[in-house]
C-alpha cells in the first residue's frame, strides 16, 4: 500500500480522504492506520461489505451520485 499511498503522503501527512471506487478498502485501511479520517464509496456490494464489516471502515455501497 505504500506505493499507492505515496502520491498522497508526499503532500499530506494526515487529514480526511474519500476513496471513490475503494474496492475492498485496503488503501483506506492503510491510511486509517496512518491516522487518516477515511471514507469510501464502492459499487460492488461484496467489496463494500468486506471493507465495512471486516476492516471496520466507513464505506458506502452504491454510486457516488447516491
Amino acid at each position: 500500500m505504500e506505493i499507492k499511498s505515496a502520491p498522497i503522503l508526499k503532500y499530506f501527512k494526515s487529514g480526511k480522504i474519500l476513496d471513490i471506487g475503494c474496492g475492498d478498502g485496503s488503501l483506506l485501511k492503510y491510511l486509517k492506520n496512518q491516522g487518516w479520517d477515511t471514507y469510501g464509496v464502492e459499487i460492488q456490494e461484496s467489496a463494500s461489505q468486506y471493507a465495512a464489516q471486516i476492516l471496520d471502515l466507513n464505506v458506502f455501497n452504491g454510486r457516488i451520485e447516491d
